[in-house]
């Protein structure tokens, strides 16, 4: 990407940033408005002394300075949404004039055909309308759960302070002494699970491994929640009478309450997505033949799936959907949102005849590669913390049938299985062999986004590999060498004689050729994905081939 494309990429990175930062400090100021004026309203219930008058003078002065910060704070994300709309139109305009591309909608089969894309599925609704006696196909386009971020980073009082309490008894338990006995040891270990439990049925493993995560493993030290954290040292001196006296030392310092910003509530933060495609293209089938297609509007970013919780709304009529997520159930508003589109007779005629195959597709092209790979992350670490992250092994039951204790889609929330895996030495970026590893790096993400996450550990495609090396001599190795014409030219001006090919052909399928694909299904909550890397037969090369 050229310098003229990559420098607005990061300055709309940039004020992305500033806007989610902007939005939830609008939330908690709006809070602290609500909770103002309680107090403002206390105050005149009051019996009007001198001091409960002046109190309520200097909460009327603090009511005036937030009502203004927060005017100030939606001109500001006002003016932000704008410039990056501007932003994101202008880059689509410079990537088509670079790329020489004529229009939008031959974005997804004329662009950068040399470089991977990464497609998240879609769900399709379409529907024939008529308009003032014309009639219209509508078309809607809905997100699956996979491409959705309900992950919210803050903890409330109440979970600060259930971490506490977890630290506390891990502490307490501290690490195994080789002088301890099998019992001890076990009393400990007990100790330890115990804590988990009581954390993860008050909150779910998902939320509590992000509470743990917050209190202990926060990579950066000044930002975690407790420090100073080591095992508890047990001396055991004697007192004036001989007698042992057990000494606990080295307890964990716990970051203040006053310098940590809490979440008013559970739900602060909207059901949103940061990897909607640029725009959607739609296009239209009758039999094998492409017959029409159509851009939709450029869609927002983040698209919100869900309201934003307001403290201060109090209409019903937008309890469930604001004027951001409102296309959700109005079409016109998905229209606008870009998650929808109209084929009117004037696009094409017959339109009424209907189509034999609809597909939509979209790329993301106003974010850099950078950017890119950083959203996908925070999407897995979003459903790790939230619904469940995982790889579901092969011949898992697609369906719940009786006396099958786990299917694909059921997941029980043992405490036990997840304080197993959480506290696993065994990593998954440590295995290039694992689902866990192969993936990510297929990905171009970091090794270690799937440690410690369900199954990542699982060896499936290696085990194939060896079947297909150990039975290629008597399958495709022996119908080549016996059973093919001799002179059969494989490509063009090849002799398929020549051993040099064989082994290409031989190496090729070991690698390539999966009856069940090169990688184990990703599970997103109850929900699984199949993993199917793919390329265009239509304009592949054989000549471009790698025959080493």
């Amino acid at each position: 990407m050229t310098e003229e494309v990559k420098s607005p990429q990061h300055e709309l990175a940039s004020i992305m940033e500033l806007i989610l930062t902007k939005e939830k400090s609008l939330l908690h100021l709006k809070k602290q408005l609500i909770d103002l004026k309680s107090e403002m309203s206390n105050l005149k219930q009051r019996t009007q002394s001198d001091e409960v008058i002046a109190n309520l003078e200097l909460s009327q002065q603090k009511y005036q300075a937030l009502a203004t910060e927060i005017s100030a704070t939606q001109a500001s994300l006002i003016k932000a949404k704008g410039r990056i709309a501007k932003l994101r139109a202008g880059i689509i305009d410079d990537i088509t004039d670079i790329s020489g591309v004529d229009s939008l909608q031959s974005w997804p089969t004329s662009m950068f055909s040399a470089l991977p894309i990464l497609l998240f599925p879609v769900r399709l609704e379409t529907r024939y309308k008529t308009v003032e006696s014309n009639p219209e196909l509508w078309i809607r386009i809905y997100p699956d759960e996979i491409a959705i971020h309900t992950h919210e980073i803050p903890l409330t009082e109440e979970e600060y302070d259930d971490g506490v309490q977890y630290v506390r008894q891990l502490w307490f338990a501290g690490r195994f002494n080789e002088l301890d006995s099998a019992e001890i040891k076990e009393t400990k270990e007990a100790r330890k699970k115990g804590a988990w439990s009581e954390l993860v049925n008050k909150h779910g493993s998902e939320r509590a491994e992000w509470i743990v995560w917050t209190f202990l493993n926060n990579p950066d030290e000044n930002q975690r929640y407790a420090t100073n954290f080591s095992p508890p040292t047990v001396m055991t001196p004697v007192n004036e009478y001989g007698e042992p006296i057990n000494e606990i030392l080295n307890p964990p310092i716990f970051k203040s309450k006053t310098d940590i910003e809490f979440k008013a509530e559970p739900w602060c933060e909207p059901a949103r997505s940061f990897i909607m495609p640029d725009v959607f293209c739609v296009r239209l089938y009758r039999n094998s033949d492409l017959v029409f297609q159509k851009p939709g509007n450029l869609i927002e970013h983040p698209l919100h799936f869900g309201p934003t919780p307001d403290p201060d709304s109090v209409d019903d009529e937008i309890l469930f959907f604001d004027d951001q997520s409102k296309w959700v159930i109005d079409f016109e508003e998905a229209v606008n949102k870009g998650m929808a589109v109209k084929v009117t007779e004037d696009d094409i005629e017959n339109l009424e005849e209907g189509f034999s195959r609809v597909i939509v597709i979209g790329l993301k092209l106003t974010t850099d590669w950078d950017m890119n790979k950083q959203y996908l992350e925070q999407l897995f670490e979003n459903h790790r913390y939230t619904n469940g992250l995982g790889f579901a092994k092969q011949g898992t039951p697609t369906n719940n049938v009786a006396g099958i204790e786990e299917s694909a889609y059921s997941r029980g929330d043992d405490p036990d299985m997840s304080w197993e895996r959480l506290n696993s030495d065994n990593l998954a970026s440590e295995n290039a062999e694992s689902a866990g590893f192969r993936l990510a790096q297929t990905l171009g993400l970091s090794p270690s986004i799937f440690d410690n996450t369900e199954n990542a550990l699982i060896v499936e495609d290696l085990p194939a590999r060896h079947m297909i090396e150990a039975l290629w001599s008597i399958t495709l190795g022996y119908y080549m060498e016996y059973m093919l014409d001799k002179e059969y030219n494989f490509y063009e001006g090849e002799d398929f004689n020549d051993e040099k090919l064989k082994k290409g052909l031989k190496e090729h399928f070991k690698h390539f050729v999966r009856g069940r694909g090169p990688h184990s299904a990703l599970r997103v909550g109850d929900n699984t994905y199949g993993i199917l890397p793919i390329s265009s037969l239509r304009s592949w090369n054989n000549h471009e081939l790698d025959q080493d």
